[in-house]
């Protein structure tokens, strides 16, 4: 996740990136919050300065992506991460960063100033190192973003997904197409609203869009109902478009069992209810969070929604896992 603040302030451990990483971790996801270069205020008043600042924003986004793929290959996957499921989030000019890793191609770019700012850092990988790893992501979710062109969002990639946020009457980066902080002196930015149109007429059906009626910039961003009506509405359609027979630890030979039903809100069951001696259910960084003994019936309600990894010890001392989905 990429963290807002207009492209010139903010930091990855502001409080608003701490309480969103936080409750996307309890649910089961990796979760990191990211730096990346800030220009400075004078850079807001020519359109070649702005997209200078935001090109080297773009290239630091791309290079964690990388990063994290670099920690799969060589440091045995610290992080616990699913390189094949990468998502990339973002608040306000975080979800900016978000939309262009996802969607941004170099034969797209028809702005000859975006593709200059681009090509002064080496290209659309940018100049942040990591080289050799994809910065390809699996989807976007854009909180308050939006894109440079919404034709970067093109039906071959509909099977990404991309998952918006916006308030309707949102004076800095606007709902609709228009200049961010209505300061004309800036290229046109197209938020949720005019990517959800867009989609919508090219039929690009992976995009879950919610507006917030009245609000204005990042409404969720003091807790409250606004902040869980995003995180519900961001987890359930996260969740929805994980690959979910593919997540977890790979390195995992036993045979596996089945339990259901699969995905539950409250409890699950075994297919050979008969055999089974000790539960244990962990997360995916390896966490167990509860265990129980010769029951056929396991209840799950009190856990966070998320991916969990099921142990089961079979009376005759073998052990099988299989993958939980809490919804």
């Amino acid at each position: 996740m990429a963290h807002g603040g207009t492209f010139i302030s903010g930091i990855r451990s502001n409080p608003s990136m701490v309480s969103l990483g936080q409750t996307f971790a309890k649910r089961g996801y990796v979760v990191a919050s990211i730096s990346y270069r800030l220009m400075t205020i004078l850079d807001l008043f020519t359109s070649e300065a702005a997209l200078n600042g935001v090109a080297k924003a773009l290239s630091d986004g791309r290079g964690a992506v990388r990063y994290f793929r670099k920690t799969l290959d060589l440091e045995g996957n610290p992080y616990g991460i699913d390189g094949n499921q990468i998502y990339f989030g973002g608040n306000s000019a975080g979800g900016v960063i978000a939309v262009h890793a996802a969607f941004m191609q170099e034969e797209d770019i028809t702005d000859p100033e975006l593709l200059a700012a681009l090509n002064a850092l080496g290209g659309i990988e940018g100049d942040s190192g990591n080289d050799g790893y994809s910065s390809e992501v699996r989807g976007a979710i854009s909180l308050a973003g939006a894109a440079a062109d919404v034709s970067f969002i093109t039906i071959d990639e509909n099977h990404k997904l991309l998952i918006s946020c916006h308030g309707d009457e949102d004076p800095v980066v606007p709902y609709n197409c228009g200049q961010p902080l209505q300061n004309n002196a800036l290229p046109q930015l197209c938020g949720g609203g005019a990517m959800f149109a867009h989609t919508q007429e090219i039929g690009f059906t992976n995009h879950n869009h919610l507006e917030f009626v009245g609000a204005g910039h990042v409404p969720w961003e003091y807790a409250g109902d606004t902040q869980t009506q995003m995180i519900e509405f961001v987890s359930e359609n996260l969740l929805n478009a994980l690959d979910c027979a593919n997540v977890g630890v790979e390195e995992l030979t036993v045979e596996n069992s089945s339990v259901y039903p699969n995905p539950t809100q409250n409890i699950f069951k075994f297919e050979n209810e008969k055999s089974v001696a000790i539960v244990t259910l962990y997360t995916l960084n390896g966490t167990q969070v509860l265990q129980v003994e010769n029951t056929n019936t396991v209840d799950v309600e009190h856990l966070p929604k998320g991916i969990y990894l099921v142990e089961i010890i079979h009376l005759k001392q073998q052990k099988s896992y299989t993958r939980l989905v809490k919804i």
